[in-house]
């Protein structure tokens, strides 16, 4: 499994001023997770090219189909039902969205204490969501 981590990354966010250094935390989890869905590698600079987004450097959800991949849900709050239950399954993935700006890939289930086991591209590592104050969000890809 690779883990971008998204401050060593020159690009932009598509055709935005928004640098992938500074921004791209999203656009680094869903390519971590196109990665290891289809077990082939797509550098960071060229997922953020083949991506959309808006003139602020949100990512155009319905642009995932250019890495094969499709928004399921997005959900404004944490729901830990509902996480589980995508984590669980097969064929979807879950990035969450946790202090209101960063994002982060679920990589493991949830254990007390520690929170979900995570692949975080701010750091290039992999953690547990207890190193940020709180889940403030999610979306469920497949």
């Amino acid at each position: 499994m690779t883990i971008f981590n998204q401050t060593k990354y020159s690009g932009f966010l598509g055709n935005t001023k928004y640098s992938i250094k500074g921004y791209g935390c999203t656009t680094a989890c869903v390519t971590m997770v196109h990665n290891y869905k289809y077990k082939k590698f797509t550098d960071l600079n060229k997922a953020a090219k083949m991506l959309s987004y808006t003139k602020d450097g949100l990512l155009i959800w319905s642009s995932l189909k250019a890495l094969g991949l499709q928004l399921v849900s997005r959900i404004y709050k944490y729901d830990k039902k509902l996480i589980d239950n995508a984590f669980k399954s097969a064929d979807e993935y879950v990035i969450l969205q946790v202090n209101n700006n960063h994002w982060v890939w679920v990589i493991g289930r949830y254990i007390p204490f520690l929170g979900y086991r995570i692949a975080d591209p701010l750091r290039g590592d992999k953690a547990y969501t207890n190193r940020y104050k709180n889940i403030t969000g999610f979306a469920i890809i497949k």
